[in-house]
């Protein structure tokens, strides 16, 4: 059997993974794949433990250069053994058709939370609102990466620099919606928000933040 797992909530998606895996499996990241190994692995060789766990991180994104032939050896051998498949994001149908059998498991964020992330902007109140109730649906170290990465997107687009992967990846419409955002922020509030969201992660991982994370995204967003 083939099982992915991916989606828009990728923290969840990444523990759901991680969870079924036990003592006996072997793992492998399809981006830097060797075929032989893969092959011998798959064939159950003395150079590979036993194992009828096979997992697999990345198969889809476009740094693999041997899809087409990882695809053949995993389909020839799903019967013999349970393949994981692991991807950081949400991934088509189109792009999955190849695999047979494929069982999916979506892991998404809630409707709610692009909204949220929509909204943020300088003097709009409504933006700790739709944080609110974003909350009983998300987990708040979810949103606040969520946010973290918002404002690497504004500046990644503001900048019209795309060093970022993410930002290479978008559509024109998810484009469009960060420029007329960005739009809303001076360069230098840009950069000032950015800074701080830094500074309350930092605090947060170092046990130093003294108020609840999400009192510090109330206090961030109405400082906006």
């Amino acid at each position: 059997m083939v099982t992915l797992l991916h989606g828009t909530d990728s923290v969840s998606s990444r523990s759901a993974f991680a969870s079924l895996k036990d003592k006996d499996f072997l793992s492998f990241d399809a981006e830097g794949l060797n075929l032989f190994d893969f092959s011998q692995a798959l064939s159950g060789t003395s150079l590979f433990p036993a194992s009828k766990k096979i997992f697999i991180e990345n198969l889809f994104s476009k740094k693999v250069k041997n899809f087409d032939e990882i695809v053949e050896l995993i389909n020839k051998n799903s019967k013999a053994f349970d393949v994981f498949l692991w991807e950081d994001s949400e991934v088509s149908k189109r792009q999955t058709s190849a695999v047979k059998n494929l069982k999916v498991m979506d892991y998404n964020l809630p409707k709610n939370l692009w909204s949220f992330l929509d909204s943020i902007r300088p003097g709009n109140p409504r933006s700790i609102e739709l944080f609110h109730k974003v909350l009983w649906e998300a987990d708040e170290n979810i949103i606040f990466s969520m946010i973290v990465r918002q404002f690497r997107l504004l500046l990644s687009v503001g900048s019209n620099i795309q060093t970022i992967e993410e930002a290479k990846r978008m559509a024109p419409w998810q484009r469009g919606k960060l420029q007329r955002q960005v739009s809303l922020f001076s360069s230098e509030r840009l950069l000032r928000a950015y800074k701080e969201l830094f500074k309350i992660d930092q605090k947060h991982k170092t046990g130093l933040l003294n108020i609840p994370l999400s009192k510090s995204i109330d206090f961030f967003l109405a400082g906006l």
